[in-house]
């Protein structure tokens, strides 16, 4: 294995360190290329080293060290982010129990949906409306406070909620987007194409907006107006090839636009996570095996074959009208299902509402239009 002096000398050539540079650095430091530390890992240039290398420096010496942390740190923050976005709510504690100024770092991850999300651990789980994530965090605040990272706990959780939420919380409510889930069933009763056109055109305005930096990730209005929709034109659709379009093509997309904690509250039973919140499962697997995410690369699964119904279990139903039921159980159950979704996404906002009320800020700061 090659010392870090030697890795070193290896790695100039790529990071274009100039003679001069090398040459105006500390050469009667103590230790073999300490006066160099700050040249080689500035402007960037720690990213040129693997983490296991940076790690290795790290060890040397007291300036390798220095120069080395707060890259390594930075990389461990995208790795905390990584699994808090997949609900990854162990894995994620493990890395800030370890390191909790990971909590001051923002970093740039993708979610299983495929939106890129920037934000800091704590930002993260505010956006995907992750009460039990974010609730792990706000012990950590304290400890950095504690160790003067941070002067003040409650201030650094403030200014984080603000920074996620600079004008508030804006959630379109279910009502004024239904119109656009009643037009998608009328394209597919009308159309010879079951509204193939009027699909595609509703997936690209739901996923429009592919990366995020502040508030929601993603408005859950959207899973309960396409429901409704769903129900009140169940009859209209009349026969199961468009039942089972609706079904499978426009809710089970929607349901693919999830943050995954939803996700996981659908695999834990909609219903059971509202009678008792012990009940929630970091899990994104069906009764029968099936995984919620990651979802496949191609487009097929969720919102294309299946879309997920939940209540005190959940699964993959590829049409409520061919699950076995006829069409008057069918509707009798998404009328059940959709009660239960809608009391359960009337509880999350209060989650956010609570969290505010406790930094001191006004409710009104949460707003519902």
């Amino acid at each position: 294995m090659s010392s870090p002096s030697e890795i070193i000398d290896m790695e100039l050539e790529s990071l274009e360190v100039t003679t001069m540079e090398i040459e105006s650095s500390d050469k009667n430091a103590p230790y073999p290329h300490q006066g160099i530390a700050s040249v080689l890992l500035s402007e960037g240039r720690a990213r040129f080293f693997n983490s296991q290398t940076l790690n290795a420096l790290s060890k040397t010496c007291a300036s390798w060290s220095q120069e080395a942390r707060p890259a390594l740190t930075e990389r461990a923050a995208k790795v905390a982010m990584q699994h808090i976005v997949y609900g990854e709510q162990e894995e994620a504690e493990a890395m800030i129990k370890a390191n909790p100024e990971l909590l001051l770092y923002k970093s740039q991850v993708k979610d299983y949906s495929g939106r890129t999300i920037i934000a800091t651990p704590f930002q993260a789980a505010l956006g995907a409306e992750d009460e039990w994530m974010w609730g792990m965090m706000r012990p950590y605040f304290t400890i950095l406070e504690s160790k003067g990272a941070i002067d003040s706990a409650k201030e650094e959780v403030r200014q984080q909620f603000d920074e996620q939420f600079p004008g508030g919380i804006e959630n379109i409510p279910a009502k004024e987007l239904q119109a656009m889930y009643d037009d998608l069933a009328s394209a597919i009763i009308n159309n010879d194409d079951n509204g193939k056109e009027e699909i595609e055109g509703f997936r690209q305005i739901i996923t429009q907006h592919d990366c995020i930096d502040s508030g929601i990730h993603f408005n859950m209005q959207h899973l309960i107006a396409a429901y409704q929709a769903y129900i009140d034109n169940f009859g209209r659709l009349g026969t199961c090839v468009n039942r089972d379009t609706f079904w499978n093509k426009v809710i089970g997309f929607v349901q693919r636009q999830m943050p995954t904690n939803y996700a996981q509250v659908h695999c834990s039973g909609i219903k059971n996570v509202i009678d008792s919140s012990d009940n929630f499962k970091r899990k994104l697997s069906f009764n029968d095996g099936v995984k919620f995410f990651p979802l496949p690369v191609d487009a097929a699964g969720l919102g294309f074959d299946f879309a997920v119904y939940s209540f005190r279990s959940a699964c993959c139903c590829r049409g409520v009208a061919q699950a076995g039921a006829g069409a008057a159980v069918a509707r009798w159950l998404l009328k059940d299902s959709w009660a239960t979704l809608f009391n359960y996404f009337e509880q999350k906002p209060h989650h956010l509402s609570v969290l505010s009320q406790s930094l001191n800020q006004h409710p009104k700061s949460l707003v519902t239009r």
